[in-house]
């Protein structure tokens, strides 16, 4: 598969928000931002949820969070990158395997088409940007695109092999929350 990068691409097309944001209660899989990151201590800085059969990564978006002067609104103020990803990727995830953030990036461009922004201030906002095909290339927005995909086409399989092979051994496996998956487990056999 080629891919493409098209600098035309660029606005943010606003939505309905149709997921909840990924929380202790609701996270398959994540990892917690570092005590050194003070505002966000508390929060996932990604992970993996499913909401109505459909699996999301989520990714802290820090460059987007909102800024806040009240300490009112300090807490519930954030911004997530969202992923929708096939089931083989989840999959991989729970079984503590590596999966690098192009290859859920790409996942998600590739089998839905889109990636949303999740963002909280006084009102929760949610806007997504496309991915198309044309003939037999993946056109992605310029701005999600790895800052190391310089080429104007790249094959994706290769990308993935040289990425993966540079940052596989620097990436810990997320964090599996039992209860979350047990629940998860038990629902899909009508036991629950």
């Amino acid at each position: 598969m080629i891919v493409v990068r098209d600098k035309s691409i660029k606005t943010l097309t606003r939505c309905e928000p149709f997921i909840k944001v990924i929380t202790d209660d609701t996270a398959i899989a994540f990892e917690k931002h570092k005590e050194d990151y003070p505002k966000s201590s508390d929060q996932i800085k990604n992970g993996l949820t499913k909401q109505d059969n459909q699996h999301y990564y989520f990714e802290h978006d820090i460059v987007n969070t909102p800024k806040t002067y009240s300490s009112r609104y300090y807490d519930s103020c954030f911004a997530y990158h969202v992923y929708p990803i096939t089931n083989d990727i989840a999959q991989r995830i729970i079984k503590k395997e590596y999966v690098s953030k192009w290859e859920i990036l790409f996942n998600a461009f590739l089998n839905y088409r889109k990636i949303y922004s999740m963002i909280k201030d006084y009102e929760l906002r949610l806007s997504y940007i496309s991915s198309y095909m044309s003939e037999d290339k993946l056109v992605i927005p310029y701005s999600s695109s790895p800052s190391d995909m310089r080429e104007d086409e790249m094959v994706l399989e290769d990308y993935l092999i040289k990425n993966n092979k540079r940052y596989a051994s620097m990436n810990e496996p997320l964090k599996i929350n039992l209860e979350v998956l047990r629940e998860m487990k038990l629902n899909q056999l009508n036991i629950a």
